[in-house]
C-alpha cells in the first residue's frame, strides 16, 4: 500500500482534527456562535434577518430579536405610516444596545418621551447599530439599509471608541475620490462573490470563529509587547488623532449630504466620551468646530450622563463590557429628547 506524502498526511491530519473539534463544539454547545452573514449585494455584514440571537455575558442575558434589516431591533416597514415622524439613530454597539432588552433600549424610551411631550404627533424612533462600526461604515449601512425608509431625522451617534474605526489602517478604512468625497461602497475585492462565499463558510465554523478571536487577542498582546509606550499614552492625546479628526470632518460633511439629498430629512450628530477618559470633553472639543463648520446640529451626551451619575450615585455603565445599562439608556433618551426640541429638529 502506497504511503501518503508526509505533507499531505499532515494537512489531512490537521483537517480531521479541526473537523473533530468542530463536531464537539456543535454537539455540546461549548461555544456561543454569533451567526453573521455577508450581504452579497454590497459586502456588508449583518445578522440573518428574522432570527434570534442570544446575547450573554456575566452581567446580562438577552434574547435579541433580529429585524427584517438584519440588525437588532423591531421590524420596520419601508413605507412610513402617514403623519409619522420617523427618527433613525445609527452607530456602533452603543447604539445597537444588544446588552439590554428592546423595552429598555434608548430608542424605545425616546419614542415614549416624545409621544408624551407631543401628544398630537406620532413618532417612530429606531436605533440601528452594528458592532465595531465607525462613521464611514455607518454611512454605508445607512445608504444600503436605511435611506429607503425615508426618515425625517437621522442622528449619527458616536463615541471616542469608534474613532479608531475610521483610521486609515483599519480593516475597512474610509475611501475618498479625487475630489475628497467619500466613496460609498466597499472595494470590489470585498464584494467579490468567491471571497464572500469563503468568508461566509468560515463564519459558519465555530472553530474558525474561535481561532479568529484568539488571533485578535494575540495581535493586541504582540502590539502591546512591541509598543509598550502605548500603555502610557492616553488616547485622548489630541495630537495622536489629528489625521482621524480630519477624516471625521470629511465624513460628517458627506454623511449630511447623503441624508439631506432627498430634501426633507435632517442630519444631526451626537457623541459620548467613554468612561475611560479623564478628559471628559475630549470628543466634544474636536466635534464642535467640525459641526459648526458643516452646520450640523450637535449634542455631546457626556455632560448629562456624568451629571446624572454624580447626582444619583448610580452608574450608566454595565459592570461588564463597558456598554450602557438600562439606567444609561434612560439618560441617553432624556438628553436626546431635549436636544431634538432645542435644536429645532422637531417642531411643536
Amino acid at each position: 500500500m502506497k504511503r501518503l506524502h508526509p505533507l499531505f498526511a499532515l494537512i489531512l491530519g490537521v483537517f480531521l482534527a479541526l473537523l473533530a473539534v468542530e463536531a464537539v463544539l456543535r454537539l455540546f454547545g461549548l461555544y456561543e456562535h454569533v451567526n453573521l452573514v455577508y450581504d452579497t449585494s454590497n459586502g456588508l455584514i449583518r445578522y440573518p434577518p428574522g432570527t434570534e440571537y442570544h446575547s450573554q455575558a456575566s452581567c446580562y442575558d438577552v434574547r435579541a430579536h433580529i429585524n427584517n434589516l438584519g440588525l437588532y431591533g423591531p421590524d420596520i416597514t419601508s413605507a412610513k405610516p402617514q403623519g409619522t415622524t420617523r427618527i433613525i439613530i445609527v452607530g456602533s454597539s452603543f447604539v445597537e444596545g444588544i446588552q439590554v432588552p428592546l423595552t429598555e433600549r434608548f430608542d424605545t424610551k425616546l419614542e415614549k418621551l416624545l409621544s408624551a411631550q407631543y401628544p398630537h404627533k406620532t413618532f417612530e424612533v429606531v436605533a440601528l447599530g452594528f458592532p465595531a462600526n465607525g462613521t464611514y461604515l455607518n454611512m454605508l449601512y445607512y445608504k444600503y439599509y436605511m435611506k429607503a425608509l425615508a426618515p425625517d431625522v437621522v442622528i449619527d451617534l458616536m463615541s471616542d471608541f469608534d474613532l479608531g474605526k475610521d483610521a486609515a489602517e483599519t480593516v475597512s478604512p474610509p475611501r475618498f475620490d479625487q475630489s475628497g468625497h467619500a466613496i460609498l461602497s466597499l472595494p470590489q475585492a470585498k464584494q467579490n462573490q468567491t471571497v464572500i462565499f469563503f468568508k461566509s463558510a468560515a463564519r459558519e465554523s465555530r472553530v474558525f470563529e474561535a481561532l479568529y478571536e484568539k488571533y485578535l487577542m494575540l495581535r493586541v498582546a504582540v502590539h502591546t509587547a512591541l509598543h509598550p509606550q502605548d500603555l502610557t499614552t492616553q488616547s485622548d492625546d489630541r495630537t495622536n488623532f489629528a489625521a482621524t479628526w480630519d477624516i471625521e470632518g470629511k465624513l460628517m460633511r458627506d454623511f449630511k449630504s447623503l441624508v439631506e439629498s432627498d430634501g426633507y430629512a435632517r442630519f444631526a450628530l451626537a457623541s459620548w466620551t467613554t468612561a475611560g477618559h479623564e478628559d471628559r470633553d475630549f470628543v466634544g472639543t474636536e466635534l464642535r468646530p467640525i459641526t459648526a463648520a458643516t452646520r450640523i446640529p450637535y449634542l455631546d451626551l457626556t455632560p448629562y450622563l456624568d451629571s446624572q451619575e454624580e447626582e444619583t450615585g448610580r452608574s450608566a455603565i454595565l459592570s461588564c463590557g463597558g456598554h450602557w445599562n438600562a439606567e444609561g439608556h434612560t439618560w441617553v433618551a432624556e438628553d436626546l429628547a431635549r436636544f431634538l426640541t432645542s435644536s429645532g429638529l422637531i417642531r411643536p
